[in-house]
């Protein structure tokens, strides 16, 4: 491990200043994660008819799912290794309606 100036993480709170190629690098490799879940966001509203809108936010997060086909939102969920949110649009104030993308199953659906 190198070690920075001010210790093995670098100056005040852990922060390292990245060379301006590195900046370059991750700047670009932002921009492309961004298209893609744009992108992986569209093929779910499309298939599940989902309307796309100024508020829709694109993300990639592990989700719990329903542990069965006739259990609710509001019921005690389990985890899905395969399973990411990646649409969701504020259909009213702090109402949302959410896509996911089951890897594993290679299905979509609500969640």
């Amino acid at each position: 491990m190198t070690t920075a100036p001010h210790g093995p993480y670098g100056g005040p709170g852990g922060l390292v200043q990245l060379s301006d190629g590195d900046r370059q690098r991750m700047a670009r490799l932002y921009e492309e994660v961004q298209g893609r879940l744009r992108e992986m966001s569209l093929i779910v509203a499309r298939n599940l008819g989902m309307e796309i809108s100024e508020r829709t936010k694109v993300m990639l997060r592990p989700v719990t799912v329903a542990s069965d086909q006739s259990a609710t939102h509001d019921e005690p969920t389990t985890s899905s290794d395969g399973q990411v949110e990646v649409h969701c649009t504020e259909t009213s104030p702090h109402h949302f309606e959410c896509g996911c993308y089951d890897y594993q199953a290679g299905t979509c659906g609500p969640c």
